[in-house]
């Protein structure tokens, strides 16, 4: 931050945590707060033990964002969220159903703070690879995540929990917005518009040409198209990347329905509109990888473990688009993130460039699959002559 900003009134994150933590001490909260700038967290202490957190980044991007004015006002409901995190729930389950409502979150920053040992415990089930959806009670000026732990309490399985916070979410919407005759969304404003993507109900009434494709970049937002609607696809792509960089992300990589589920999907090779989407996508993941990559070389530097954490790098093609792609080089154990591109080294040069979905179809017998977010795929081995010309040299 420069000295111009400092003139400009433009609030650091520093300065944001320590006005954050005055509020909530000048309420009267009894917990020991202690911000920790690197974690973008405070850390919440009662009777000397940790037991839970207070997350900034999203805060303090709406916060960084809102006119001046609107700060104060801000800063009020950032302290009342606070303050509501750990009231006391119900402690009958029927009590509490009417209430509970589901919550999207990015899957990247969960996995990073559980990576960390900090990660907050919630029911968390997948929604495509990228999303998380849990359950939470909604308090009238604040959310509360519900915990595994209190699920068990109530006596129900998250996935009915999940399911009767679907059904209240569904009876309090009122409608959905068509944009033209190409797109739907939701604009209720009450935070829960991405989660939305959720109720059923309401998708078998938008009128859309073919499957059903959603993309949800925060948590304020969510687009829906056809997949057969080339011009929908299109205007879905440039609106989402105007919003996936807004606070409360979720993901830049969009879903199809099918079979009662939103399922990972991109168009066809040769479709107009999968650069623009697949430019989308890298741009988003490439940050998320970045930072997956400095913690395992930490790690396996820690464990003295020879394996190389390949890197999702950038390149431009000849039409000037952004694509995806990682190393596999011989002779090295390594990491391989799902990348666009898979380029395959040997000590000679470059042997094979093929999709990640052409390499692993031919030397998948060569992959396994490492169980972390984002994917990564360790080698067992090198691909034969016979696998690197049934790949081929594609182009980058």
């Amino acid at each position: 931050m420069g000295l111009l900003d400092l003139f400009r009134g433009k609030p650091t994150l520093d300065s944001f945590a320590r006005d954050l933590i005055k509020g909530i001490s000048k309420a009267g909260h009894p917990d020991e707060l202690r911000y920790e700038a690197s974690e973008k967290v405070i850390h919440r202490f009662r009777d000397g033990e940790a037991y839970g957190q207070i997350g900034l980044a999203n805060m303090f991007q709406a916060y960084s964002e809102a006119p001046k004015g609107e700060r104060a006002r801000l800063m009020g409901v950032f302290v009342r969220s606070a303050l509501n995190a750990d009231r006391k729930l119900p402690d009958d389950y029927e009590a509490a159903k009417a209430d509970l409502r589901p919550r999207l979150w990015n899957r990247a920053s969960i996995e990073l703070l559980r990576s960390q040992g900090t990660g907050p415990d919630l029911v968390a089930i997948p929604v495509g690879s990228h999303i998380l959806a849990s359950v939470v009670y909604d308090w009238p000026e604040t959310v509360q995540s519900i915990t595994p732990s209190q699920i068990e309490k109530w006596g129900v399985t998250p996935y009915q929990a999940l399911e009767d916070a679907i059904v209240n979410l569904s009876e309090a919407t009122e409608g959905f917005a068509a944009i033209g005759d190409n797109l739907c969304t939701f604009i209720s404003g009450d935070s829960y518009d991405a989660s939305r993507m959720l109720l059923p109900d309401w998708l078998e009434r938008m009128e859309l040409k073919g499957r059903k494709v959603a993309i949800a970049p925060n948590r304020d937002a969510v687009l829906f198209t056809g997949e057969d609607d080339e011009q929908g696809l299109a205007m879905m792509a440039k609106m989402a990347e105007e919003a996936v960089d807004a606070p409360y992300p979720l993901a830049a990589s969009p879903m199809v329905w099918e079979d009662g589920e939103w399922r990972d999907w991109m168009p066809p090779e040769g479709h107009p509109s999968r650069p623009a989407f697949e430019q989308m996508r890298s741009k988003w993941l490439g940050p998320i990888y970045a930072q997956q990559k400095e913690m395992l070389n930490a790690k396996f530097e820690k464990e003295g473990s020879d394996v190389f954490v390949a890197t999702f790098s950038g390149s431009r093609c000849s039409d000037g688009t952004l694509v995806s792609h990682a190393v596999w080089g011989e002779g090295v154990e390594t990491l391989l993130p799902e990348a666009e591109k898979i380029t395959i080294v040997r000590e000679a040069g470059i042997a094979a460039i093929g999709t990640f979905e052409r390499v692993k179809e031919i030397a998948g017998d060569l992959l396994v699959d490492e169980g972390v977010y984002p994917p990564r795929w360790r080698t067992q081995g090198f691909p034969s002559q016979e696998q690197i010309e049934r790949i081929g040299m594609g182009e980058m």
